[in-house]
């Protein structure tokens, strides 16, 4: 498992009316969970796009919503990568908040495709790479 945390608060402008996030915007979180993992192996989106030429649309999402977060709560989320990428990725996620009350847990799975032609790819040997480093690491 290759793991990553942030912490973030929230903002007003992401609450409904009733004074809770919006649940959309756990997907922002999510996305945000996901650059900042790929960030920790060296990475980001606008390497894979601008220099290797792989997108990365999500196919694929599921939340499951714990227990409502609110204004200027300070979040925890961690994303997770369990499995080897294959033609897809898969992320895990998990959000808790300063009492390390869980808020939502959930996964998105992302394609790899060509940018020119938007045909499935394989995933970048160089994140392949990466991860197996890191596995290996991980289990000395």
């Amino acid at each position: 498992m290759i793991s990553h945390t942030i912490e973030f608060r929230t903002r007003y402008a992401e609450t409904d009316q009733m004074g809770y996030i919006y649940y959309a915007h756990y997907l922002t979180y999510f996305e945000m969970g996901r650059a900042e993992w790929l960030r920790s192996l060296g990475f980001s989106y606008q390497y894979f796009e601008k220099e290797l030429q792989i997108m990365m649309p999500v196919v694929q999402v599921h939340i499951q919503y714990l227990r409502p977060a609110g204004y200027d709560q300070l979040l925890k989320l961690a994303t997770y990568l369990l499995d080897y990428p294959t033609a897809r990725i898969r992320f895990e996620h998990e959000m808790w908040d300063e009492g390390k009350n869980p808020i939502v847990k959930g996964f998105v799975e992302l394609a790899f495709i060509h940018a020119q032609n938007r045909k499935p790819a394989r995933p970048p040997q160089i994140l392949i790479e990466k991860i197996n480093q890191l596995w290996q690491h991980e289990s000395l």
